[in-house]
C-alpha cells in the first residue's frame, strides 16, 4: 500500500489531471438549461428567487461583473468551490485525527467520487451545498477542539451563507444540529456557545429569503416544500438504493459502508461526522418514497459520501478495499468526464444514454443561429419562446438585439420557474403583434401538445409554421412560427 509520500504525489497528480479536464469542460460545454436560467436570474438581481435562494445567482453576477460573458465565466465561482473541496476534506481529516498523518488519503477519496467531479463543472447549487457543508463541519470540529469565540462566529457566517444556497442546506443544518446537541449533551459550554453565538448569526441568513418571499407570497416555500412533491408513497423509489450503489461506484460504496460499520471503533469527532452523514443519507432514502421523484436527484446524498470520506481517510480498517475503491473511483471519475466531453464534442453519433443526460446542454448555439436567420428573414424584433430554458438560452446566445418573452408551459410549472418569469416580466401577455415563436417540440408530451399550441394561438392571435430545426437526428426538435397571422396552422402531431 502507498505511504504518506506516495499518497501525496498520487493526490497532486490526480488533482492536476481532474482540474485540467474540469477547466476544459467548463469552458467548452454549452450552458445546461438550469445554468442558463440562473444566469438570467443573475441579470435580474434580487434578495432571493421564486424557486431557489440567491447565492448561486449572486456568484454568477459577480463573475459576470468581473469577466467577459462566457460559459466559463458563469461556471468559474462554482468551479473554484469544487477545486477547493479535496483540500477542505484533508483539513477535516487533519482536525479529527491530528496524529494520523493520513489526510492525503481523504484527498484521493474525494477525487474518487464521480458525481463530485461532474458537479464541479456546472454553475448549480449542489456544489455550493457541499462546499459550505464541508466548511461548516471543519469549523464545527475546530470549535469542539478549541472553543474560541471567533470560530463560533465564523461557523455562524458560513451557515448563513449556506442557507442562501438551497433548501437542502437547511436539512444539513437541522441534522448536524440535532446530532451535535445529542452527542455533546454532557458538554453544556459547547452547546451554549453554539446557541448564543453561532445560532443568531446563522439566522441572519434567512433575512434575504424572507424579504423576497414576503413581497411575493412565499413562492420559494410553496415550490420547495409543497408543489414539487407528490407527498404520496412512490414504490419506484426502491431503485434509489441500486442507483446509489452504481453512481458512487460499487467498490467505493462498499468501502464507505464498511467504514460506517466500524462506528464503535471511531473517536468522538469521527463518530460525530459519521452520524451526520448517515442521518443525512437515511433522510433522503426515506423521504424519496414521498417526495420529488420527477427530476434527476441521484446526487442529493452526495454530501453524505463526502463526509464519510473524510472519516475513512483517517482510518486503516480495510487497506486492500480502500486501495481498489480509490483506484476504480478515480478511473470512473476521469472516464465519466472524458465520456461526456467525447459524447458532446467528438462523437459522430449519440447514444440514448448520452442524449438523456446531456440534451439540456446541447443544441442551443445552433438554435440561436437558426433563430437569428428567421429574425432577419422576417424583420422581427420580438421573440416569444415556449418555456424558461429556451428563453434563457436564447437570451445568452443570441447576438441580435431582440425582446424575449415566454409562454406558460408544463416545464415552467414543473421546475418552479413560472412565478420567477412573472417577477422578471418575461411572461408574454396576450397580443396581436407579429413576432417569432420558438418551440422545442421534443419537450412536449403528446397529451400536452395540442393544449399548448391552442393556447399559443389564442394568446398570439394565430401562428403559422415557417421553419424547423432537427438537432442531431431528433435529440432536440424545434419549430419556428410567425405569430399574429389570425389563423392557427399547427404542425403535424403524432405520438412518435
Amino acid at each position: 500500500m502507498l505511504n504518506k509520500s506516495g499518497y501525496k504525489w498520487w493526490v497532486i497528480c490526480t488533482y492536476a489531471v481532474v482540474c485540467l479536464i474540469q477547466i476544459i469542460s467548463a469552458s467548452q460545454h454549452q450552458l445546461f438549461g438550469d445554468e442558463a436560467f440562473y444566469w438570467l436570474e443573475s441579470q435580474n438581481l434580487d434578495w432571493s428567487y421564486a424557486e431557489l435562494p440567491g447565492w448561486t445567482q449572486w456568484m454568477i453576477a459577480l463573475s459576470q461583473w468581473l469577466l467577459p460573458q462566457s460559459e466559463f465565466a458563469i461556471r468559474l465561482p462554482s468551479l473554484l468551490a469544487a477545486l477547493s473541496l479535496p483540500w477542505i476534506g484533508m483539513a477535516i481529516s487533519q482536525a479529527i485525527q491530528p496524529q494520523a498523518q493520513q489526510a492525503w488519503r481523504t484527498g484521493l477519496l474525494f477525487l474518487s467520487l464521480p458525481l463530485l467531479t461532474l458537479a464541479g463543472i456546472l454553475a448549480i447549487p449542489d456544489i455550493w451545498v457541499i462546499f459550505f457543508g464541508t466548511l461548516a463541519v471543519y469549523l464545527l470540529i475546530q470549535c469542539l477542539n478549541k472553543p474560541s469565540r471567533i470560530l463560533f462566529v465564523t461557523l455562524g457566517l458560513i451557515l448563513a451563507f449556506g442557507i442562501n444556497v438551497h433548501v437542502r442546506f437547511w436539512l444539513v443544518i437541522f441534522i448536524a444540529a440535532a446530532v451535535t446537541i445529542w452527542q455533546f449533551r454532557n458538554q453544556p459550554s459547547v452547546i451554549r456557545k453554539l446557541l448564543l453565538i453561532t445560532l443568531p448569526i446563522m439566522l441572519l441568513g434567512f433575512i434575504p429569503i424572507l424579504l423576497f418571499n414576503l413581497q411575493h407570497d412565499f413562492p420559494l416555500f410553496a415550490f420547495q416544500l409543497s408543489d414539487r412533491h407528490p407527498w404520496s408513497f412512490q414504490p419506484e423509489h426502491f431503485k434509489f438504493f441500486v442507483i446509489q450503489f452504481l453512481v458512487t461506484t460499487p467498490l467505493m460504496f462498499v468501502f464507505l459502508f464498511q467504514t460506517v460499520r466500524q462506528y464503535k471503533a471511531l473517536n468522538k469527532p469521527q463518530s460525530l461526522i459519521t452520524s451526520i452523514a448517515v442521518s443525512h443519507w437515511l433522510l433522503y432514502a426515506f423521504l424519496g418514497f414521498f417526495s420529488d421523484e420527477l427530476r434527476f436527484n441521484w446526487h442529493w446524498p452526495l454530501f453524505s459520501y463526502v463526509l464519510i470520506a473524510t472519516v475513512a481517510g483517517t482510518t486503516n480498517f480495510f487497506p486492500k478495499l480502500s486501495f481498489w475503491a480509490k483506484s476504480t473511483g478515480v478511473l470512473s471519475s476521469l472516464s465519466l468526464m472524458l465520456w461526456l466531453y467525447w459524447g458532446m464534442h467528438l462523437s459522430q453519433s449519440i447514444s440514448t444514454l448520452n442524449a438523456r443526460f446531456t440534451e439540456n446542454a446541447r443544441g442551443w448555439k445552433e438554435l440561436a443561429s437558426a433563430t437569428e436567420q428567421h429574425i432577419k428573414n422576417k424583420g422581427l424584433t420580438q421573440v416569444v419562446t415556449d418555456q424558461f430554458m429556451t428563453l434563457a438560452e436564447l437570451k445568452f446566445y443570441l447576438s441580435e438585439d431582440v425582446s424575449l418573452s415566454s409562454l406558460p408551459h408544463p416545464l415552467n410549472q414543473k421546475h418552479g420557474r413560472q412565478k420567477q418569469l412573472e417577477i422578471m416580466r418575461f411572461v408574454q401577455p396576450k397580443t396581436t403583434k407579429k413576432s417569432l415563436l420558438v418551440v422545442e417540440h421534443s419537450t412536449l408530451k403528446f397529451e400536452q401538445t395540442i393544449p399548448f399550441y391552442q393556447h399559443a394561438c389564442e394568446e398570439l392571435n394565430g401562428i403559422r409554421l415557417i421553419g424547423s430545426l432537427d438537432y442531431q437526428q431528433g435529440i432536440k426538435f424545434f419549430y419556428f412560427f410567425e405569430t399574429g397571422t389570425g389563423t392557427c396552422e399547427l404542425p403535424l402531431i403524432s405520438r412518435t
